[in-house]
């Protein structure tokens, strides 16, 4: 799964060194419903609450393998996961462990990864998430961001391509709601971004 580059998230003020995350084809389930688009006007009272997770789908529970927090010694494979992931925010491996950063592993294999930062009480924020090539269309990148909502009580925020459809569909199949596009957000090419946000309580 892939993100876009990290830009700041203007009307939350929010900022950070990379971009937020953004999935390729290879991570969507294709049977995904698309949700419906929210304006700016939208605030906490009207965003539906996200859906319960099971127990198949929290922190153990990555197929054939398990989630964990990240290690020092996993940066060399988070960052040959961000070099494989043309889409992902290209951020220096070494700064990730100043944030909360989930792997997903395969044996004895990092397969993907997850990096997301509190903002706020009650808030937090999706900064990065990658899955390896060869582990794509498995379920990780859906595994990596239900382990870290399973424990989470507030808003969720994130930004992500607006073409990246497949991307927008499994968020909104997790519980997040469009909030809002930015306009000419990523550079490279240019294109907008769309802020989603997640609420659970």
């Amino acid at each position: 799964m892939q993100h876009g580059v990290g830009q700041p998230i203007g009307s939350r003020g929010l900022s950070g060194p990379g971009n937020t995350p953004e999935l390729t084809d290879d991570e969507n389930r294709s049977s995904v419903p698309q949700g419906p688009e929210l304006t700016d006007d939208e605030n906490r009272s009207s965003v539906p609450q996200g859906p319960e997770l099971t127990d198949d789908e929290n922190r153990s529970s990555v197929p054939q393998g398990q989630i964990r927090v990240a290690e020092a010694a996993d940066l060399e494979a988070i960052g040959a996961i961000q070099a494989a992931s043309p889409e992902a925010a290209l951020w220096p491996p070494g700064e990730y462990l100043q944030y909360d950063v989930l792997v997903a592993v395969r044996g004895r294999r990092v397969a993907g990864f997850l990096v997301t930062r509190r903002t706020a009480e009650g808030e937090a924020e999706i900064l990065n998430l990658a899955v390896a090539p060869e582990y794509r269309r498995q379920g990780i990148a859906r595994a990596l961001m239900c382990a870290f909502l399973h424990g989470f009580r507030g808003d969720v925020f994130l930004e992500v391509r607006g073409s990246n459809s497949s991307a927008r569909e499994l968020y909104k199949s997790l519980g997040f709601q469009e909030l809002t596009l930015r306009k000419d957000y990523y550079g490279t090419p240019p294109e907008p971004a769309i802020v989603m946000k997640f609420h659970s309580c």
